[in-house]
């Protein structure tokens, strides 16, 4: 068990050097020193039970406990897992409280990791309780997936599918009624995109546009030399490449990505394409919602993509209020100031979207002071917005008037009733006042 434990950790090591050359995120290995015999009798006497032998000796000869964290970057298009989320800890087994009827104390399952979102691994006894299967628990359906017949094998699987995340939802598309298989068309999907994911260079790549294609839907376009790789080749071309990719697509999410990819290489060029997707309604691209509307922000003229975009929004909500949520949505994407003048036709309580659609549409001091003077709905979401972008760490453009401004805001702070109005107020003050000093 010593050599198949230090095989493990210098697949686990070799991973997460990888993902960290290529990008991805990654917390650093965590591997703690084997359990000590008093270790392992301590944690029995806390479970009421005996450890299985076979958990035992990979705790007793391995660690006690191993975390293996990484996350690919929000770019990256994959219809696969995209983050690892894998490992054990002695101190953390239990008996977890299921709810329901489930059999928890002293039971079936022993759980000895949990997920990030709450699901659970765990040691499903029943068969048997010296060498027991491996399960995820879904904590949001209440069901139990095999994962593997044994620990030793869940370990091995998980270490070939590079540690994919504890979630349910991360693992179901990977089993079958034996627990991952390393050999279904989903784990051979994945295992040779993140191989293409992290031996890929971008050296590599730029000879073969379909390769270049891959790599930018891997890797995104932060580095300046992936455009330039782009521009050796002619821009319909291009376009086509992603206009393709955007039919073949199915997940609305990933239209969008694809849109970013398409707006950053060939934007100018796809200007008369945007333009007909609004035409024709009936178009093959399936392209509605956030894809269209960045596409529409990214590749047409300011005020004709806005003009487009609000004139939906009127058509979509016409004879009802337009929530704050679906403006943000639909106009986030133009990060300038001209959406105030359409905002104050239209907002509304509740402020919520509102607000972070005047802190991303790049506010001047003196739309501030306008929405500040203005009536009940425009003051507080003027207020909440200034707080968005302190988080955020921004503030508006030009010369503040800061008398005027910190009058207009404790006149805001006098006239509101909820406490939360208040504080949104008195964190504005507070910031600015600091500042202006």
């Amino acid at each position: 068990m010593k050599e198949r434990f230090a095989t493990w950790a210098e697949q686990w090591v070799n991973l997460l050097e990888r993902l960290g050359r290529r990008g991805a995120r990654v917390r650093p290995l965590a591997i703690k020193p084997p359990a000590e015999e008093e270790e392992l009798l301590e944690a029995e006497r806390r479970i009421g039970i005996a450890l299985p032998q076979a958990v035992r000796e990979i705790l007793r000869e391995g660690s006690r406990e191993v975390n293996v964290t990484w996350w690919l970057p929000d770019w990256t298009i994959v219809r696969f897992s995209s983050s690892g989320d894998f490992g054990w800890s002695l101190d953390d087994m239990e008996w977890p409280d299921f709810g329901g009827d489930l059999d928890v104390a002293g039971g079936r399952y022993l759980a000895f990791y949990c997920a990030h979102n709450g699901d659970y691994v765990l040691f499903d006894r029943e068969k048997d309780p010296e060498d027991p299967a491996v399960v995820g628990w879904n904590h949001e359906t209440d069901e139990f997936v095999l994962l593997a017949p044994s620990f030793q094998e869940y370990i091995e699987r998980v270490t070939a599918l590079s540690c994919i995340g504890a979630e349910c939802c991360e693992y179901e598309s990977y089993c079958d009624s034996q627990g991952l298989d390393l050999h279904g068309e989903a784990a051979l999907g994945w295992t040779e995109w993140i191989e293409q994911y992290l031996s890929t260079t971008l050296a590599d790549a730029a000879s073969n546009l379909e390769k270049l294609v891959l790599y930018a839907s891997m890797h995104g376009l932060e580095d300046e030399r992936v455009k330039e790789a782009f521009d050796t080749y002619d821009s319909a071309i291009v376009l086509r490449e992603w206009q393709q990719r955007l039919e073949s697509e199915s997940e609305s999410h990933r239209k969008k990505e694809w849109c970013v990819l398409l707006a950053g290489t060939v934007g100018p060029v796809a200007t008369d394409w945007v333009r007909s997707l609004w035409r024709d309604a009936s178009h093959s691209y399936s392209l509605v919602g956030e894809p269209l509307h960045y596409l529409t922000a990214a590749c047409l003229p300011f005020a004709e993509g806005l003009h487009l975009v609000c004139g939906e929004l009127e058509r979509t909500d016409e004879g009802r209020k337009i929530s704050g949520f679906t403006a943000n949505g639909a106009l986030r994407f133009f990060r300038n100031r001209a959406a105030l003048t359409w905002m104050e036709k239209h907002v509304s309580f509740p402020i919520d979207g509102w607000d972070s659609l005047f802190a991303v549409s790049e506010p001047e001091w003196s739309d501030v002071r306008q929405w500040l003077a203005g009536n009940d709905v425009q003051r507080h979401t003027a207020v909440s917005g200034l707080g968005l972008m302190i988080r955020g760490k921004a503030s508006p453009s030009g010369e503040p008037d800061a008398a005027l401004l910190i009058n207009l805001l404790e006149v805001v702070k006098r006239q509101s009733v909820l406490r939360k109005e208040k504080e949104r107020v008195d964190l504005v003050l507070s910031h600015f006042a600091a500042e202006w000093r």
